[in-house]
């Protein structure tokens, strides 16, 4: 049941990174500071939603650690964000991105802290 819902959740990830990426070519038609930050957040989205699925199956600690960190680094970038921009906070793509960012930091600290066999 767990290893579907962290598929699922890490899949996700994936999705709202490409549609991040997707938004964010649309929106920055030439390169500037602003879209290669936007663009940034995007990739984040993609390669911790590819760790995150990576440790679904037979993981090591180092893929768990990854995944942790780019998990993490959804709530603490989100969390900035949304502080700077209260409106931002309660938009449905923000609270649906850091409930997942919680579910995946939260099952990948209880692999970090679990006995390993």
């Amino acid at each position: 049941m767990l290893r579907h819902l962290n598929r699922l959740a890490a899949g996700l990830i994936v999705v709202i990174g490409l549609l991040h990426l997707a938004v964010g070519h649309a929106a920055f038609t030439a390169p500037t500071e602003q879209g290669v930050w936007f663009a940034s957040a995007g990739f984040l989205l993609v390669t911790t939603g590819l760790a995150n699925m990576a440790t679904s199956t037979a993981s090591s600690r180092l893929q768990t650690v990854a995944a942790a960190s780019g998990s993490l680094a959804i709530l603490v970038l989100g969390a900035l964000i949304a502080s700077a921009d209260r409106d931002l906070l309660f938009a449905p793509q923000t609270l649906v991105l850091l409930a997942l960012g919680l579910l995946l930091t939260a099952l990948r600290l209880r692999e970090l802290l679990s006995p390993r066999a």
